[in-house]
């Protein structure tokens, strides 16, 4: 009887499983991929794109021609709820769909919980694609009304330079980076690079908690009030609600627990990758540069469970490169202790990431 293989979600892991079956489907075997989004916007450029640098078709990724060249069929549909007991997906329009072997890629959310606010007050950075569509509205508005930027990661600072390069000089931007400041797990020479970057861009560093958010204003828990025309989220990640009270394991916050062979801990038909995941790994940060590298262990490892085969371990890097985009064609990287600068490192950063697009757009 034919087994069937449901992808929940369009990100990096799951990408690299439409590739391989591309290449090499699996035998008596049906494949469904279930995303609320036709196209996947890479994260990696979306500042890019706010700069002014990519249109946004250069950042996406069509997952309906990817599904169709994998043999697998396309939901264009949301999923609202998980039944991991009984082997099925609730979908939008109160469809369901049943599996036999599920991967779940489906990121994470942006955290809100310590930020009293409307949801339409602020705009999170993912899903990429609801970000795209507010940023695009705020830009046909004409608003040159002061911009925040909440969060002191990586992204809060690509995303405050984006902006600058993008609305240029006459907008008031200001980066609520929190008590910790910019970045504060990184070394001391990266933190001062990325600080003096945002300084040179004229962007505002304000290093206090953001308490509420309202129409007009951002509140510290200091009690200082900022005017705000747009807010962007950039606060790190949260479970995503989806896989509450799904039935599987999560860890104490709600990510989905798996092992080293990124299958469940508590129902080994379902395996999950990337930001959404909880790896028994000490000291690896929910980012698409472990996602990426999940990708092809993913692979396998859905083949071995189909197949009755030999499940491989993933074994993240013990460091990391990250490639940091400032804005105008520059950008800083770090590796371990060591950082770097210049527009050489923007170079190559946007040769990776066209490269990475382009790999899946190739079909």
């Amino acid at each position: 009887m034919s087994k069937h293989l449901v992808l929940l979600g369009g990100g990096h892991a799951n990408l690299h499983v439409l590739e391989a079956l591309a290449h090499d489907p699996l035998e008596d075997c049906k494949v469904t991929l279930v995303s609320p989004w036709c196209g996947q916007i890479y994260s990696g450029m979306l500042p890019g794109w706010v700069a002014g640098h990519y249109r946004l078709d250069e950042c996406q990724i069509p997952l309906d021609q990817l599904a169709a060249a994998a043999g697998a069929d396309f939901l264009h549909t949301p999923a609202c709820s998980i039944d991991a007991n009984h082997r099925r997906i609730c979908l939008g329009g109160g469809n369901t769909i049943s599996y036999d072997v599920l991967a779940v890629d489906i990121g994470s959310a942006i955290r809100t919980d310590a930020i009293l606010c409307e949801p339409e007050y602020v705009v999170p950075v993912r899903p990429a694609q609801l970000f795209a569509e507010r940023y695009r509205r705020f830009v046909c508005t004409g608003d040159s009304g002061p911009i925040a930027v909440v969060g002191g990661g990586m992204g809060s600072v690509e995303l405050a330079c984006a902006l600058r390069a993008g609305l240029g000089q006459g907008i008031e931007i200001t980066a609520f980076v929190g008590r910790s400041g910019l970045v504060p797990s990184h070394p001391r020479p990266l933190r001062a690079r990325l600080l003096h970057t945002l300084q040179n861009r004229d962007v505002a560093v304000i290093t206090d908690e953001v308490r509420r958010v309202d129409a007009t204003h951002v509140e510290t828990r200091a009690g200082r009030r900022f005017p705000t025309s747009f807010v962007v989220l950039a606060t790190g990640p949260q479970a995503p609600h989806l896989l509450h009270g799904s039935g599987l394991k999560l860890d104490s916050a709600g990510y989905l627990k798996v092992d080293a062979c990124l299958r469940s801990l508590s129902h080994p038909d379902v395996l999950a990758a990337g930001d959404c995941a909880s790896l028994p790994f000490d000291k690896i940060t929910r980012s698409g540069v472990y996602a990426v590298r999940q990708g092809s262990v993913l692979a396998r490892n859905i083949r071995a469970v189909m197949t009755t085969g030999v499940l491989h371990r993933f074994r993240p890097q013990r460091r990391a490169l990250y490639l940091i985009s400032t804005g105008t064609r520059h950008a800083i990287g770090t590796w371990g202790p060591w950082s770097f600068q210049g527009e050489w490192v923007w170079k190559w950063k946007d040769l990776i990431d066209r490269q990475f697009v382009r790999r899946f757009s190739a079909y």
